[in-house]
This record gives structure tokens, C-alpha cells and sequence, in this order.
């Protein structure tokens, strides 16, 4: 068949609506991955995901064939059905959750003719347009800069500039200096820190000393370390609904004995379980190499064999499911980068990175300011 009788009849409505295979899908919730899969009479199999790593504001879009990037299958007489149905999982995401952003990785060349005719033919129907990479926040951009060229589409109603996140602070009760006395209990120290144990909530309330470089995000005289924590601090609080990020519940300045203080509560975590610190570890890695989620777990169970391959599946299974595990894997890959592109460096060991009382690790505390 010739490319422009292939492309006719793929994007072709009539094509569309009855050449093509039923999804089935799987939307576990806000905040985690939206998958639709399908298995061909043919054999072929197709996972569409859908998720946001940024905010509910900007998916990205992700789809294999029997898991790998190349979607046309093993068979030729399979090809117009699967791209009809891609088309149509698409059509189908964009209609029932109307985001305002959603973005397409186009490493293969098959895939650039498949965006563009969605760009140009399908999308506008629903009241989207073809946007640009920078019209993104720059966090997104920069994890982009490592995925190849990208597609994005942009709902007609949101205003296509660059929206980075403000500098708007929240803030606590608070703080009294005597602690101790009215029932919190201290949990310990780092530099420039102390941490307790909040007697009502059971929250964690750290309290950070001044320094006389760096600011904080409100102009007060902290080191640099906290600034970069501050960052992080406010980067989880715009985005709460991330599974692996900490809950935090506000901070604010005071002044003590002419000195400057911050105040923070978090939620108390525990150390990371061992098989999950394993994990962790073999995870660097890839990270460190920006790898496709596939990718990574086909040469990370090699790596293990069969005598390590039952704690990824046992972590796997504690994080709740493949799917999960991906979103941790993602979102882990983008804080790295987010990180990158402040200029701050990824300090990814079991002691950043904890866990809540359900088994679900939670990254605490991510980057370093040191050159690694």
C-alpha cells in the first residue's frame, strides 16, 4: 500500500469509526495513570497511558505495542487498525477529561505524521489547537528537552504563555519557643534544623535557623540549602495531589531574639522499607540516563535475574499495581530533572526519599546544592 493511500485511509472518519479495536480502560483516580489497552485478533498488544507528572492541567500521553515504541505491530494488516485506535483512545481522553495541555513524545518518525494529522484534522473538532513546547511551564520544559520532539495540544480557552509557578507563599499558626513544654516532642536535628513531633496532629514541625547568605522565597535571610528546600517545599504544595510527594501544611518567617526562623509541618513518615531502598538505588541509573519506563524495567529485570527479580515484583505490588510503579518511576525522572534545571543536583538515597505507614514512598527531600 502506498503511504498516501495508508495515511487516506487511517485518517479517514469512516476508517476511524469502524477499523479500529475497543479499549478497555482503567482511570484509578486524580493523580495517577489513565490507561486504556487492547489486544488485537492479530496479537498485538496496545497500552495507551495517560498522566500527569506537573499538575491535572498537563498530561502526557504514552502508548506501546507490545511494548515497544515502534506501533505498527507485528503484522502489516494490523497497522490502520492500530493507529485508528490510538487516534481514537485520543479523541476519546481529550472529550472526557478536557485538559488544558496534553503533550506527545514523537521519537519515530511513524508517529510525527500520526500527531500531525491529530493536530490538524481531529483536534480542532474538540477545541484544540497545536501549541508550542514553550507555551509550557518551564519545569515541563525541561523534562522535555531529554523525550525527543514533542507534539503539544492546547485547549482553545487557555491563554498559550508560559504559566511558571508564582512566588505565593501559605502560612501556619505561629511558633512559641518553648516547645517542649507544651507537649512536643523532639525528633532530632540537621543542619540548621530541628524537628518535633506536633502533640495534636502528630505532624512534623521543623524549625530552620537564619543564615547570612540566600533568602527565602519571602526575601528572609536563609542559606541556600533552605532556599533550595523552600523551592521544593512550595513545588509539592502547588501539587498535592502527586501521590509521592510530601504533604506539607504551611510555613511562614518569625523573628526570635533578633534572629530569623521558619517554621514548617509535614506529615510523618518512616524509613524506607529495605526492598524499596534496593530499588531505589537500581533506579539511579536510568534516571541518570533519562530512560523510557519501558526501557528501564526490561534491562532492570536482566540486571536482577530470578534471584532479585521477586523484590521488583514485590515492590511493585506495595506501590499498588505496574501502573503505579511507572507513575513512581516518571515522576521520580522528573523531579531529577526539575531539579537539573535549577541548577540544583539529585540526591536520591533512602534517607531523601521515606514512606508513608501504607508502604507508598514519598521524596522528601530530593536534590542537593553541592556539585555532584
Amino acid at each position: 500500500m502506498r503511504a498516501t493511500d495508508f495515511l487516506t485511509e487511517v485518517f479517514s472518519t469512516k476508517s476511524l469509526m469502524s477499523n479500529r479495536y475497543p479499549l478497555e480502560w482503567d482511570d484509578p483516580g486524580r493523580g495517577g495513570i489513565i490507561r486504556a489497552r487492547t489486544e488485537t485478533e492479530l496479537g498485538n498488544k496496545l497500552v495507551m497511558d495517560f498522566y500527569s507528572i506537573y499538575d491535572l492541567n498537563h498530561y502526557i500521553c504514552e502508548f506501546t505495542v507490545n511494548d515497544h515504541y515502534d506501533i505498527r505491530g507485528k503484522n502489516e494488516r494490523d497497522v490502520i487498525p492500530i493507529f485508528n485506535t490510538i487516534i481514537y483512545g485520543v479523541l476519546r481522553f481529550i472529550k472526557k477529561y478536557q485538559p488544558n495541555y496534553l503533550i506527545f513524545s514523537a521519537r519515530e518518525k511513524s508517529r510525527i505524521s500520526l500527531y500531525s494529522r491529530l493536530v490538524n484534522t481531529f483536534a480542532p473538532a474538540l477545541g484544540y489547537h497545536n501549541a508550542s513546547v514553550s507555551d509550557l511551564p518551564d519545569e515541563l520544559q525541561e523534562y522535555l528537552k531529554f523525550q525527543g520532539k514533542s507534539f503539544v495540544l492546547a485547549k482553545n480557552s487557555v491563554d498559550t504563555q508560559n504559566n511558571e509557578l508564582g512566588e505565593a507563599t501559605t502560612t501556619h499558626r505561629s511558633i512559641h519557643t518553648s516547645l517542649i513544654n507544651k507537649g512536643y516532642k523532639y525528633l532530632g536535628s540537621g543542619i540548621d534544623q530541628y524537628a518535633y513531633i506536633e502533640p495534636t496532629t502528630g505532624n512534623v514541625l521543623k524549625i530552620f535557623g537564619a543564615s547570612k547568605t540566600g533568602k527565602d522565597l519571602q526575601g528572609q535571610p536563609f542559606s541556600n540549602e533552605h532556599a533550595m528546600f523552600f523551592t521544593w517545599v512550595r513545588y509539592c504544595m502547588k501539587h498535592p495531589n502527586n501521590p509521592f510527594f510530601p504533604k506539607f501544611y504551611g510555613y511562614e518567617s518569625f523573628q526570635h531574639r533578633g534572629k530569623t526562623y521558619l517554621q514548617i509541618q509535614q506529615e510523618k513518615l518512616e524509613s524506607l522499607d529495605s526492598d524499596v531502598c534496593f530499588i531505589l538505588r537500581a533506579l539511579r541509573t536510568y534516571l541518570n540516563y533519562n530512560d523510557k519506563y519501558e526501557v528501564m524495567l526490561t534491562d532492570l529485570r536482566k540486571r536482577l535475574g530470578e534471584d532479585k527479580d521477586n523484590v521488583l515484583d514485590s515492590v511493585i505490588k506495595q506501590l499498588g499495581g505496574e501502573r503505579q510503579f511507572k507513575y513512581f518511576y516518571e515522576t521520580l525522572k522528573f523531579v531529577w530533572y526539575l531539579g537539573l534545571s535549577k541548577k540544583y543536583s539529585p540526591d536520591f538515597h533512602c534517607g531523601n526519599i521515606l514512606q508513608r505507614p501504607d508502604g507508598i514512598p514519598v521524596i522528601l527531600d530530593p536534590w542537593t546544592t553541592a556539585i555532584h
